[in-house]
């Protein structure tokens, strides 16, 4: 948990310092009000409370690695946000700005029910998506990643007399056992819209703990963008060109997704194409991953739905699900559900993201977030193209 300058944390944890260009960029509009209006003291009431600095940073309590804190935080910022907005055009409207302070611009989408950053230069992810109505960042997530005291949970202190072996849990206790077998890291953050090729027979477990092979060049590489701004909506295309590995040949693809959000809907069209540019067949599995934080994964009121609303179980199970072409979210407790839809059946990888981390009482297992990556079998001859339309929508209940 050292890190030095409190600023290094956000280089460390790039979801910190996400946050912390949020906070900034709604200090900003709410320091553009109208400082006679009651709407600018309940604006600047509430970025007061998003400058919380507890989720900003890996304190001795848990800090960024608690959920319900970033949750607490970023709702604050988004009713700030809100309120700024007030009276202003309610339309489907974009801006281009280096939201993050990275020297890279990325692009933010807005309309009366939702707001949406998307990172050109890193695979042209979603970063964030605020569902206004409630005041949550449906992406409020976190990756797995290696701290120095993991390496504690799994090391055991030996003496010669094995009576009295102690394991390190006796020195620093643990909330749970079998946290030794849930370190696993992650080696991208867990945004949206992330374009994967699988190798054949990868299976649900491999990407869980992340012991897969890439067989695409697309994951955090950096997208070209258009946008066009409709009368009733905001296009933005993300298109790059790389390389596919398939059947032991290299195949040149390009992947175009074309994203439309609407006037004043909560709704996220896509429509994804693949075009081969090499003389193979493109014979590979092509997923897209979406993570979506709710505000538990196993509790009450938490679950998945298939079609005709089948609930097929919590939203911690890890799962591969055959043929199937839509895929609902619930959080009863929040009030919101989100709902993922494609036109092409395809097999889903589900399974929820838990980080082992330390605070004033132990260490523990945390739910951050589920994963859910529809996948579809491709064999895309030479110049010919392969397409999928994917619809992202959030309601509350």
């Amino acid at each position: 948990m050292k890190g030095g300058f409190w600023r290094n944390f956000k280089i460390k944890y790039p979801e910190s310092n996400l946050l912390y260009a949020k906070m900034m960029h709604v200090s900003n509009m709410v320091d553009l009000m109208d400082k006679k209006k009651d709407d600018y003291m309940a604006a600047q009431k509430e970025l007061f409370m998003g400058q919380c600095n507890c989720p900003y940073w890996h304190g001795v309590f848990g800090g960024i690695y608690l959920p319900h804190l970033r949750f607490a935080v970023a709702s604050h910022l988004i009713a700030a946000e809100v309120l700024a907005e007030k009276g202003k055009a309610k339309g489907a409207h974009y801006c281009i700005s280096d939201y993050d302070c990275d020297t890279k611009d990325e692009i933010c989408v807005s309309n009366s029910q939702m707001t949406v950053y998307f990172k050109p230069d890193r695979g042209g992810h979603i970063y964030e998506l605020d569902y206004k109505p409630k005041r949550i960042n449906l992406l409020n997530t976190l990756m797995r990643r290696r701290e120095v005291y993991h390496n504690k949970i799994t090391d055991t202190l030996y003496k010669d007399d094995l009576e009295q072996a102690k394991s390190i849990h006796d020195l620093m206790p643990s909330k749970q056992t079998g946290l030794e077998k849930m370190l696993y890291y992650d080696t991208y953050l867990k945004e949206g819209l992330i374009d994967h090729f699988f190798e054949s027979g990868t299976t649900v477990k491999d990407v869980f703990k992340n012991e897969y092979r890439e067989a695409g060049s697309f994951v955090t590489s950096s997208y070209n963008y258009k946008i066009d701004q409709g009368k009733d909506n905001v296009l933005i295309k993300l298109y790059r060109e790389g390389e596919v590995e398939s059947g032991g040949h290299r195949c040149t693809v390009r992947i175009i997704k074309e994203i439309t959000i609407m006037d004043n809907a909560p709704l996220i069209n896509i429509v994804y194409t693949i075009e081969n540019h090499s003389k193979h067949i493109c014979d590979a599995q092509f997923g897209v991953e979406f993570n979506i934080s709710m505000t538990a994964g196993d509790a009450f009121g938490r679950y998945y739905y298939i079609k005709d609303r089948e609930t097929i179980g919590n939203l911690a199970i890890e799962q591969e699900l055959n043929s199937q072409n839509k895929l609902g979210l619930v959080d009863e407790w929040l009030g919101v559900e989100v709902l993922l839809d494609w036109n092409i059946s395809g097999d889903v990888f589900v399974f929820p993201i838990y980080t082992v981390s330390q605070s004033e009482s132990g260490y523990e297992l945390v739910y951050q977030n589920s994963s859910i990556i529809p996948r579809w079998s491709l064999n895309i001859k030479p110049e010919d193209t392969w397409s999928v339309v994917i619809n992202k929508s959030i309601k509350s209940l």
